[in-house]
């Protein structure tokens, strides 16, 4: 891909028309003079980049500086078909999975265009998913008509985790990174168990779901609001080799064995003498 210009910045330039029918949110890249002219210091860059433009609700707030940590924007972006008010419940939530966040890593990533910022859409047409992005997160759920859709709050609290875990501290075996194909990886329970854990101790942490919940989604792999248990990993299927089915059990894993893992390592380092992150907060 890029036919050996990868490394080359790159420029994307965006047009309204007419000119004031749409908003803009500008993600990742860098802004120019142009206020709607943005830069990559490379084509992956520019992938891990996305852009909605449209008509959307935007807040944002500053996580002050505390310690070693430098003050940040988190931004919060709404797209849905008429406004309801579900911008502003979904900051004042996202402020606390922030908070907690920052608060089990001691401090958030370095984001480089100065913010980072959760674009949502809560459509008719959508369908639930999440896609963490290095400087941000797209994450988009069908509507409900009152109130955060059930899968919007355990994304949000995912999503933010990538960005330190995969975004800046990834498996080995994840690189180099292919946009045009699977990235099959081990380290699954890495990249996405450690991750799925966080988000339910984050969940936990800011009051957003109890201790019940969690240890049914840890224990069981359930996810309660979405009101579904995901099925086990298949051993085979008809058509695989014996190879390809053992690369693909490596690979898939139940979503509950992908958080037993990462709750056994957090359970036996908090055991362990000596100063460790977090340690001053109630369990």
């Amino acid at each position: 891909m890029g036919a050996g210009l990868e490394q080359r910045e790159m420029r994307v330039i965006l047009r309204q028309h007419p000119p004031a029918s749409a908003g803009r949110l500008p993600r990742n890249c860098s802004t120019t003079d142009d206020p709607l002219s943005f830069t990559a210091p490379n084509l992956s860059y520019l992938l891990d980049s996305p852009v909605e433009f449209g008509p959307l609700e935007v807040r944002s707030f500053t996580v002050p500086a505390c310690g070693a940590d430098r003050s940040h924007v988190i931004r919060v972006a709404l797209h849905e078909d008429r406004p309801s008010g579900l911008v502003d419940t979904l900051t004042t939530t996202v402020g606390r999975i922030v908070g907690e966040q920052r608060a089990i890593m001691g401090e958030l990533p370095t984001f480089e265009p100065g913010h980072y910022t959760f674009l949502i859409d809560t459509l008719p047409w959508a369908r639930s998913d999440g896609m963490e992005h290095r400087n941000s997160t797209v994450i988009t759920t069908p509507a409900t008509g009152s109130g955060a859709p059930p899968t919007v709050v355990p994304t949000m609290a995912h999503e933010l985790f990538h960005a330190w875990n995969v975004e800046r501290i990834r498996p080995r075996s994840l690189e180099p990174f292919s946009f045009e194909g699977p990235n099959p990886s081990r380290e699954l329970w890495l990249a996405e168990g450690v991750t799925s854990y966080i988000e339910t101790l984050t969940e936990v942490r800011a009051g957003t779901i109890g201790l019940d919940q969690a240890l049914s989604v840890v224990e069981l792999g359930r996810e309660p609001r979405r009101g579904r248990t995901r099925p086990p990993v298949p051993l085979a299927r008809r058509d695989e080799s014996a190879c390809a089915v053992r690369r693909r059990r490596e690979v898939e894993r139940p979503q509950a064995m992908r958080r037993h893992v990462p709750l056994v390592l957090h359970v036996r380092t908090r055991h362990r003498p000596g100063p460790r992150p977090g340690a001053s907060r109630p369990e």
